[in-house]
């Protein structure tokens, strides 16, 4: 990065940026109210919210990737959720090593309400946006992703001279 584009930590658009910061960090401070609620840990939750809410079948190396966490931290999420009788780790189908995660009956009991209530708070939030808003706030995201994404490649890219 040359003098030109550095940006001073001091200007408004430092400022601002570190408003977006705060605003994730209080997003994720919301949610766990209701790991606090459920008496689970962050990871757990989040965990919940995938599995819980999808009809879709999560391994557990696809499940670390989209919750950016390792595979080791996973797993020991995992284990406690299976000690309490939330989950169980079934042999996926054409897989000899992979395995799915299911939600067992009583883990349907003690977090379905929870996680049903979170995503009817999350709709009622976002439903809570008129359309202009909804959609300037998904373009604007949007457009951040794509500029950062620039960027990173930019800084990164294996055929940077």
């Amino acid at each position: 990065m040359n003098e030109e584009t550095r940006v001073d930590i001091h200007t408004p658009t430092q400022t601002l940026f570190n408003e977006l910061l705060q605003i994730e960090t209080d997003t994720w401070e919301v949610y766990m109210i209701a790991a606090r609620e459920l008496g689970v840990t962050e990871n757990e939750l989040w965990i919940l919210l995938d599995v819980a809410s999808k009809d879709a079948e999560f391994c557990q190396a696809d499940l670390a990737r989209k919750l950016h966490i390792p595979a080791q931290t996973l797993n020991s999420a995992l284990n406690k959720m299976t000690k309490k009788g939330w989950i169980t780790l079934e042999p996926m189908k054409g897989s000899n090593k992979s395995k799915r995660i299911v939600l067992t009956e009583e883990g349907k009991r003690k977090a379905g309400p929870v996680v049903e209530q979170i995503h009817e708070a999350e709709m009622r939030a976002f439903g809570s946006l008129d359309h202009e808003q909804a959609v300037m706030m998904l373009t604007t995201i949007r457009l951040y992703l794509t500029r950062f994404t620039k960027e990173m490649n930019d800084l990164f890219s294996p055929n940077k001279d």
